[in-house]
C-alpha cells in the first residue's frame, strides 16, 4: 500500500512539473508575440508583390474613380475600390465567353463614341488624331496577340481582363495619365504571383525617415497615390502633382501633411482610398520638415 501511495505521489509531482514547464513556456512564447506586435516587427519580402501596399494604391488612384471603376460609376460593371470588389467584378476571360464586363467590342464602341464628339468639336485636327488612334490601337492590339503567341500555353493566365487592357494600353483612357511601364510590371506580377490579398506593412521602428531625396523616397510614393488624380488636363482641384515643383508649392503650406494624415476640416488623401503607411507619412513629414528639397 505504501509503496502505491508513493509511485502516486511520484506520478503527481511529475505530472504538475509538465503542466508547469509548458505553462510558462507558452506564457514565455506569448509574451515574445506580443512583444513582436508591439514593436511592429515585419518580415516584408522585397520579392513578394503585396496587394493591399504595392497593387491597392494604383488602382485607386488611377482607376477607382469618379466616371471610372469606382462604387458609383462602375463603367462595364468593374469595381477596383478594394479586393473584393476587383475579385468579384474583374472576370477571368474564357475562349468561347462571349459575355464579359471588359469585353473588347463595348471598349472599342466607346471609342468610337468618344471619336464622334471629338468630330464635332474641331473636324479637321479630330480626323488626323482618329487616324492616329486607328493606328495605335490596331499597334495595341497586334501586340497584344504576339505577346499571348509568344508565351504559348502560359496565354490562359494573361486573359486576365485586368492584366489584357493594361498590356494593349486602353487603360486609364485618355486624357487620363497611363501607368509607367513600372507600374504596370508590379500589377502584372502581382496576378502572376496568384492574385492573393496579401499585405505586409514596414514597421515604423523599421523605417528609414532621416535624409529624405525626393526623386528617389518621395516622389514613388506621390506617383503610387497621388498623380493618378492631380495630373493630366484637368487635375483635381487644380493640383498638377506630376510636376514636382506644384507638389513642393502645396506641401510647404501644410495642407499635404493635413491630408494625408485624415485631420479634421481637410479632405483625407488619397480621396476615398486608403491612408498612407506610417511610415510614408514619416517619410513626407521629414522631407517637408528639411524645406522640400527638390534635389
Amino acid at each position: 500500500m505504501n509503496v502505491f501511495h508513493y509511485k502516486l505521489s511520484y506520478f503527481c509531482i511529475f505530472f504538475v512539473l509538465i503542466i508547469s514547464i509548458c505553462f510558462f513556456s507558452f506564457i514565455n512564447i506569448s509574451e515574445k508575440a506580443v512583444s513582436a506586435a508591439a514593436s511592429g516587427s515585419s518580415d516584408c519580402d522585397p520579392n513578394i508583390i503585396y496587394f493591399k501596399q504595392d497593387v491597392l494604391p494604383l488602382l485607386q488612384s488611377n482607376c477607382a474613380k469618379s466616371g471610372c471603376h469606382n462604387e458609383e460609376s462602375q463603367k462595364h460593371g468593374v469595381i477596383l475600390t478594394s479586393y473584393e470588389n476587383l475579385i468579384r467584378t474583374v472576370e477571368i476571360e474564357n475562349e468561347n465567353d462571349d459575355d464579359n464586363r471588359f469585353d473588347d467590342r463595348d471598349d472599342d464602341r466607346d471609342d468610337d463614341r468618344d471619336d464622334d464628339r471629338d468630330d464635332d468639336r474641331d473636324d479637321d485636327r479630330d480626323d488626323d488624331r482618329d487616324d492616329d488612334r486607328g493606328r495605335n490601337k490596331n499597334r495595341d492590339n497586334d501586340n497584344f496577340k504576339n505577346f499571348l503567341r509568344a508565351n504559348g500555353s502560359q496565354g490562359d493566365r494573361y486573359k486576365n481582363k485586368l492584366e489584357k487592357m493594361l498590356r494593349r494600353n486602353k487603360m486609364p483612357p485618355a486624357p487620363n495619365k497611363k501607368l509607367t511601364q513600372e507600374q504596370k510590371e508590379v500589377i502584372y506580377k502581382w496576378i502572376d504571383q496568384g492574385m492573393q490579398n496579401n499585405s505586409c506593412e514596414i514597421s515604423t521602428s523599421d523605417c528609414v525617415s532621416d535624409n529624405m531625396v525626393f526623386e528617389s523616397d518621395i516622389k514613388p510614393i506621390i506617383e503610387e497615390n497621388c498623380v493618378g488624380c492631380h495630373s493630366g488636363a484637368k487635375p483635381k482641384m487644380g493640383y498638377d502633382f506630376s510636376n514636382p515643383e506644384k507638389f513642393r508649392e502645396v506641401a510647404l503650406t501644410g495642407d499635404v501633411y493635413l491630408a494625408i494624415t485624415h485631420s479634421e476640416g481637410v479632405t483625407a488623401m488619397p480621396f476615398k482610398g486608403d491612408k498612407l503607411s506610417d511610415c510614408d507619412i514619416k517619410k513626407i513629414k521629414s522631407w517637408i520638415d528639411d524645406g522640400a528639397v527638390l534635389k
